[in-house]
């Protein structure tokens, strides 16, 4: 889905990686992280917090449930957004 994305935008700047996070390494920072119908939100920081930039987001695609935590912000200390 995201790599046709990237071709019909003609988006230069993007990198579309398909991989286990777990098996993945970089050199570089990305500025989003995109996921869909992984793991817990706390267990995919957990897993690829070196991966995201300084100011970097999650993109996440994940049910409103897992979004109810009362004290997210302070937990998480990065952005979350649900799509």
């Amino acid at each position: 889905f995201l790599t046709q994305v990237k071709i019909e935008l003609s988006l230069q700047n993007v990198t579309v990686v398909q991989s286990r996070v777990e098996e993945f390494s970089c050199l570089n920072c990305f500025d989003n992280i995109i996921s869909r119908a992984v793991t817990s939100i706390i267990s995919l920081i957990n897993l690829s917090q070196q991966l995201l930039c300084p100011k970097g987001k999650y993109l996440v695609m994940k049910g409103s449930s897992d979004f109810e935590s009362p004290d997210k912000e302070s937990i998480w200390q990065t952005e979350i957004v649900q799509l």
